[in-house]
């Protein structure tokens, strides 16, 4: 009965120490994560200083989206399919959230286009729809504002890779997208048509056929990249880029 008990009481004692022993070690396994937590975020709060970019056009569409013309940071180089970090300060110092950019690597600026589906990107939007009012330039579902100083400050902080990047490395490219999804696809028709327009006869060799498919809801989405589409049109004098867009509904799909 004593051997029993002693035995019980030593194990008891055994436990209490090991669960100290776990409690004063518990610190080390999360030290190491909130350091790299913390160390991100001033990374990104200093990086942010740097990076600031200025807004050259802003233009809204149906559907709550915001098309954004930037000036290129100098130094700053991409591929076409890439994306970026974007952060208002306005909305959050310490939010980062990822935007593939529709403009190409050739170009002078930089592009991108925000669709409000969150609460950041709902509240991006909101800032540029009260500048657009407040310089009463909201015209029928469009609107341009361009050098006003009520345009918020944005910070970008990349570029960073995607898989879209490669199409230089294949002759044929199918590039399908939904709905907004289809940003990076923008990016890379422009820079096909860039090349064709430079008479890079190296790339234009290589390249024989970009197909893209663009399937959206309804038929107001195709001017969200309808100014693009154009300039890409009227570069392709070999029509090597076919484009066709699709509207789906119902569960059926009608080309436009």
């Amino acid at each position: 009965m004593f051997n029993s008990t002693f035995y019980v009481s030593c194990t008891r004692i055994e436990k209490l120490g090991a669960s100290k022993e776990r409690k004063k070690e518990t610190w080390m396994y999360l030290a190491i994560p909130v350091l790299i937590y913390v160390g991100e975020r001033v990374f990104r709060t200093i990086h942010s200083q740097m990076v600031a970019v200025k807004i050259l056009k802003a233009r809204i569409y149906s559907g709550k989206v915001v098309s954004l013309e930037m000036k290129k940071p100098s130094g700053f180089t991409y591929r076409s399919g890439m994306y970026v970090f974007v952060q208002c300060p306005r909305i959050s110092k310490f939010e980062w959230h990822p935007f593939s950019l529709t403009s190409a690597p050739g170009d002078d600026n930089l592009s991108m286009h925000v669709r409000s589906l969150g609460d950041w990107s709902y509240q991006f939007y909101n800032i540029f729809q009260e500048v657009n009012l407040s310089y009463q330039c909201l015209l029928s579902l469009q609107a341009l504002i361009s050098a006003q100083p009520n345009l918020p400050k944005v910070a970008i902080d990349g570029p960073y890779g995607s898989a879209s990047q490669d199409h230089s490395k294949y002759e044929i490219v199918l590039l399908i997208g939904l709905g907004i999804g289809a940003t990076p696809f923008i990016s890379v028709l422009k820079d096909i048509a860039n090349d064709l327009n430079k008479l890079d006869k190296e790339k234009a060799k290589r390249k024989r056929k970009a197909y893209f498919y663009w399937v959206t809801r309804d038929q107001g989405s195709f001017e969200w990249f309808g100014d693009i589409m154009k300039e890409v049109s009227c570069m392709d004098r070999n029509q090597i880029v076919w484009a066709e867009n699709l509207v789906s509904g119902d569960f059926m799909l009608i080309p436009v």
